[in-house]
């Protein structure tokens, strides 16, 4: 087969990502090449221990990656077709104990009786540097403990026995998988820790065709490919066939720092990733998923999908009552919300493990795929349409629009069609009104699965605009006493992140932690939380407050410390990955205050009013008085949620504007 190549295939032009798309023919075998340096493992000297001359190594840094390698290659099995045999080595400093957590090693597998993945040729070793000799210590077989986090998946992991700061650990160990299709992808460059050498080696058969992503901001050091030739035992026979052969190396990376306002690092950081589209036999090829109408029919080939679209599911007995009415909105709400309050969520990204859904219906628990697809099927049944929608959150990583890869879906929603609108439901979150969504599930691209046809749906932050009011009025006694109410009204992704906290928190720890903003002593009493419980409403925060001022000159700074802009939120000086911030922001402060009681107006802040980009944003803080009463209405407006890194500055500059203009006072005088 020809190998197909598309440079430079890129995702949305402010993600500014080099993203590399082949489709090849890939095989392998072992490659005894070594860095620049001579890498051996478990010959760890003195000389290893000094990383002082590296320009990448700063005295902050936790760890420093020395060496980390991966390779995978294949054999045959006894099914007459393939295993990958996946193995990683890693030598790490040790600088703080900020990074002892290196030291405990974890691995997934995937479990499946008489089939799943192998572990094997663990090695793990600790060195540690006294008086120029070189001591060590390793772990036994003993030392490698199994957690089974599900029924189709374990997790093996070791701790590197005496760490400490100066440490060296050093390992290696080989995965065998008879799931030919996933091989693992390789990440060259850390988010945490300076990385001096990091390779990753492949090979595939030409039975396999496979598609490599590469992403990241770093070119490669090595990049070689060349054709081999490798011999499979297969059941009874062995098999011959054409290999080509890849090796990749970067060196010297510097850590992905994590900066505010930003979705993933997955994003951004340097690494490959594969994901098989077709296979040939040596007389026939056929195209695995290397479409979007292959990826529909993978999720719809098994049962709890067809489950859901089902219309025939007359195992559903028990529906929930009908309070509301019997309209298509009152059902799809009951049964929305009966899911919502009695059933309980496991996994919130496992959109690959088939389940019952007729066991999830009974049972009252699920992951996300099967507790929304019981929602679809529930609402199937009473005649509403409903399709499945496949996400990557932004946890997880930006989708690729160009080419299905099918390791990026991390998430499941059901979309509903109800008297000609449209609305995207989520029965795994408690907290949600209906028709709304959780800030993670806005990660741009999306994907309708479905039978005949494969739509494109788009979540981008951009479509969320986030509208909070606030108001404080202020009067005074001759006494010196100030008192007032304070309000706010929260806009939908503050509400929901409110009723998310208050799970596993309460309203007085909640107006105790606000007390504790203001710079100076108040009562906060009357204190109430609105519309708490009821979801899908904005949820309003009011207090009343009391203080006193007896002092010459007093201070005051109009705008709440809660309401305020505190700090610019953009502290680097550049800045080479995009602002992601997760809704368009509209907020408006209002201040109506009496001049206290024997004082006068000393010094009044200066209104003012700029504008981000023209039209992308604004401020305006206006102000006056009018005999003894001071008003002030405050505003910032994001137009966008996303800006690229040429707006990075003009945006800081901004940000540095609202917040030392946010924190001027008005200075009052004893009469």
């Amino acid at each position: 087969m020809d190998n197909v190549r598309f440079e430079n295939l890129s995702f949305p032009s402010f993600k500014q990502l080099l993203i590399m798309l082949c489709s090849i023919l890939f095989s392998f075998r072992a490659i005894a090449e070594g860095n620049d340096g001579d890498y051996k493992f478990g010959n760890v000297t003195a000389k290893d221990f000094d990383v002082s001359s590296s320009k990448i190594v700063n005295p902050d840094d936790g760890a420093v990656v020395l060496y980390s390698a991966g390779s995978t290659h294949f054999i045959g099995n006894n099914k007459t077709w393939f295993n990958y045999v996946y193995t990683c080595t890693k030598r790490i400093k040790i600088l703080k104990k900020t990074a002892f957590d290196l030291a405990t090693v974890k691995i997934g597998l995937n479990i499946e009786e008489n089939d799943g993945d192998v572990l094997s040729d663990v090695t793990a070793t600790t060195y540690n540097l006294s008086n120029n000799t070189v001591s060590s210590i390793s772990i036994d077989k003993n030392d490698i403990y199994t957690d089974r986090d599900s029924k189709y998946h374990a997790i093996k992991k070791f701790t590197l026995p005496g760490v400490q700061e100066g440490s060296i650990i050093e390992y290696t160990y080989t995965k065998t998988s008879p799931h030919y299709s996933n091989i693992p992808g390789w990440q060259f460059q850390s988010t945490a820790y300076p990385v001096l050498w990091s390779e990753y080696q492949v090979s595939i058969p030409v039975t396999l065709k496979f598609v490599y992503i590469k992403q990241g901001f770093d070119s490669f050091y090595i990049k070689k490919q060349w054709d081999g030739k490798e011999a499979y035992r297969m059941k009874n026979s062995v098999v011959t066939a054409n290999t080509i052969n890849y090796r990749w190396a970067e060196k010297d990376l510097q850590p992905l720092k994590i900066e505010n306002y930003f979705s993933s690092l997955t994003n951004y950081v340097d690494k490959i990733g594969f994901q098989l589209s077709g296979v040939y036999n040596g007389e026939d090829s056929a195209s695995i998923w290397n479409s979007w109408k292959n990826i529909s029919e993978y999720f719809l080939y098994d049962d709890d999908f067809k489950q859901a679209v089902s219309k025939d599911n007359t195992w559903i007995k028990d529906l929930p009552e009908f309070k509301n009415g019997e309209s298509e909105l009152d059902i799809a709400k009951d049964i929305y919300h009966f899911l919502q309050n009695n059933y309980t969520c496991l996994d919130d990204e496992d959109v690959f493990s088939y389940m019952d859904l007729y066991d999830v219906y009974k049972k009252q628990r699920g992951t996300v795929r099967g507790i929304n697809l019981l929602l679809m099927a529930m609402l199937n049944n009473k005649g509403i349409y409903t399709e499945p929608v496949l996400l990557s959150t932004r946890d997880n990583g930006i989708m690729n629009p160009n080419y299905p890869l099918l390791d990026n879906f991390n998430y499941l929603l059901c979309r509903t069609f109800i008297d000609g609108k449209v609305y995207l439901l989520d029965a795994t979150n408690s907290i949600l009104g209906f028709g709304e969504l959780s800030n993670k599930c806005y990660n741009g691209y999306a994907r309708i699965i479905h039978a005949t046809r494969s739509d494109s749906l788009y979540l981008f932050t951009d479509s969320l605009n986030e509208t909070d009011i606030s108001t404080l009025a202020l009067g005074s006694d001759e006494n010196g006493k100030i008192s007032g109410t304070y309000k706010c009204v929260m806009g939908q992704t503050k509400s929901v992140d409110l009723r998310e906290q208050m799970k596993t928190s309460n309203p007085d720890e909640y107006f105790k932690n606000l007390k504790k903003d203001y710079s100076f002593d108040i009562d906060m009493i009357n204190t109430k939380i609105d519309s708490l419980d009821q979801k899908g409403l904005p949820v309003s925060v009011q207090y009343d407050l009391n203080f006193k001022v007896n002092d010459d000159i007093v201070y005051f700074n109009p705008i709440t410390p809660h309401a305020a802009e505190k700090e610019n939120p953009f502290k680097a000086a550049q800045r080479i990955f995009p602002v992601e911030m997760p809704y368009r922001t509209n907020k408006t402060y209002i201040l109506n205050m009496q001049v206290p009681a024997g004082y006068k107006v000393d010094e009044l802040p200066k209104s003012a009013r700029v504008a981000l980009n023209d039209d992308e944003g604004m401020f305006q803080y206006l102000i006056q008085q009018t005999d003894d009463h001071i008003q002030l209405v405050c505003k910032l407006k994001l137009n966008k949620a996303t800006f690229g890194p040429d707006d990075y500055e003009t945006l800081r500059n901004f940000f540095a504007f609202v917040v030392e203009k946010e924190s001027e006072q008005i200075v009052f005088k004893k009469i």
